[in-house]
């Protein structure tokens, strides 16, 4: 008889669901780092994150 492992964490996700959950974690870990930044900065998260975009887009421009 084949010994069942013990899984840690997740449930191993496949299709749309995996794609879902590795976009929360990778958007989860920017999220903290975003917080961090404006803590540093004193300024919101709000603002920071408008910021980004505007860069963003205007490098999308050029």
């Amino acid at each position: 008889m084949q010994e069942t492992k013990r899984r840690r964490g997740h449930p191993k996700a496949e299709g749309p669901t995996k794609d879902k959950t590795i976009c929360l974690r990778v958007l989860e870990s920017t999220y903290r780092q975003i917080k961090q930044y404006s803590a540093e900065r004193g300024t919101s998260v709000a603002i920071i994150v408008n910021e980004a975009i505007e860069e963003y887009l205007q490098s999308k421009i050029k």
